[in-house]
């Protein structure tokens, strides 16, 4: 029985993106007899070079974009996945359309993204002309909350479970969005791409646990009219989410629809937000810059299996908070953070690294960002032994992404 309840707010700095440094290029593109593809260009004085192999795995074979009544927009699965490509080391995560003129939509790397450009010139090598953005690193405060609802919970040595070395984790996500995200991507297939280079870039991310942890979406659902639950967690007289109020009413919307569809199917369901995400004081004083809020050690749990995420004008951004919200969901705690109050119950806390340090779960800035520390490496294997979290234990034997 659950009777207590801890909600963390977790303030930080992080980086904010108000400014992009942009030029166009002319990339150049080979594919290799092994399927990788070779991608080249210059840009800001710099010569990139990415070794992109396949990565549509990320994609479930069952992949449908649809609305709240089960209505499915068109979707060729196959030439979509076909379309994935990931550098993993370089941190790129692309979507390569090569019908007619190439076109490459995504994330070369953590400073830098690339789309096709509006205007229809070609290169020498009949390679059509893009738009590289760079991001201008400015401090803002990052801030997300974490609802720890185990602090009743008991779990017994003897309940571990080890991984034998055929089997791995898979994570399957289930994405929902609101009617704002309807009215603002008029186009689903720009939508498309861009999930398409989030959930690899979250892979990538996921990828510096070292856990052979593997994710898949199964599907995306977008509203068409939005369910009461969202109105009604919207502060007073403002376009913004309470975040004191919207992850719980979101798990009892998901709680009311358990058994349905990719809802039963899910091991983590994310809501992907275009407004803001805030909470009003006792004063009356509104905060914003809340970038996410979910369950510690909520995945497997019907009702408790989800997180809330501001979807970002960057992608590279907006990745990083699902993985985020995504580690927390698998057991850990931010960086510096630990004791019963802090941590899933019976694992080792975070206290030993420091926010500092710049992971993921911490500052997330310097050569660390980008990466899990040693803790939250340690917190999540913790909680993947638990019979708790078999849902996302699979039999990944001779399986490659």
């Amino acid at each position: 029985m659950l009777s207590s309840l801890t909600i963390l707010l977790f303030s930080t700095s992080v980086l904010a993106i108000p400014h992009r440094r942009i030029e166009v290029t002319y990339p150049s593109l080979e594919t290799s007899r092994s399927g990788i593809k070779i991608m080249k260009l210059r840009v800001f004085d710099q010569d990139i070079a990415l070794n992109l192999e396949p990565a549509g795995d990320v994609i479930s074979d069952d992949f449908a974009i649809m609305d709240e009544q089960g209505e499915i927009e068109p979707v060729d699965v196959k030439s979509f996945k076909g379309k994935l490509f990931r550098d993993q080391k370089k941190g790129a995560s692309l979507h390569i359309d090569e019908d007619g003129f190439i076109e490459i939509d995504g994330i070369i790397n953590s400073k830098l993204r690339i789309e096709p450009s509006e205007s229809q010139n070609v290169g020498k090598y009949g390679m059509k002309e893009h738009v590289i953005f760079e991001t201008f690193d400015e401090k803002k405060h990052f801030r997300d909350i974490v609802y720890n609802l185990n602090l009743q919970r008991s779990f017994s040595k003897n309940k571990a479970m080890n991984l034998s070395k055929d089997q791995c984790v898979e994570i399957e996500y289930v994405f929902l969005a609101d009617k704002k995200f309807r009215d603002e991507y008029r186009n689903l297939d720009v939508f498309k791409k861009n999930i398409g280079s989030i959930v690899i870039q979250v892979q990538n991310l996921l990828d510096t646990l070292n856990l052979n942890i593997k994710i898949k979406t199964l599907a995306i659902l977008i509203f068409v009219v939005d369910p009461p639950f969202l109105k009604d967690s919207l502060i007073p007289c403002e376009e913004m989410f309470n975040v004191a109020v919207i992850l719980p009413n979101f798990g009892k919307y998901i709680c009311e629809k358990k058994e349905t569809g990719v809802i039963a199917e899910a091991d983590i369901i994310l809501f992907l937000s275009r407004r803001e995400i805030g909470y009003m004081d006792e004063d009356g004083e509104i905060y914003k810059d809340i970038l996410g809020a979910s369950h510690l050690g909520g995945a497997c749990q019907e009702c408790k299996k989800v997180g809330f995420i501001l979807w970002e004008d960057d992608m590279h951004y907006t990745a990083v908070t699902v993985a985020h919200e995504s580690a927390h969901l698998i057991g850990s705690p931010h960086d510096s953070e630990g004791g019963v109050a802090q941590s899933y119950p019976g694992s080792p806390g975070s206290e030993d690294c420091p926010l500092e340090d710049g992971f993921i779960l911490g500052d997330n800035e310097g050569e660390n960002e980008d990466k899990f520390s040693t803790c939250t490496i340690k917190n999540v294997k913790y909680f993947l032994s638990q019979n708790e979290a078999s849902c996302l234990i699979t039999n990944c034997k001779n399986r490659v992404l």
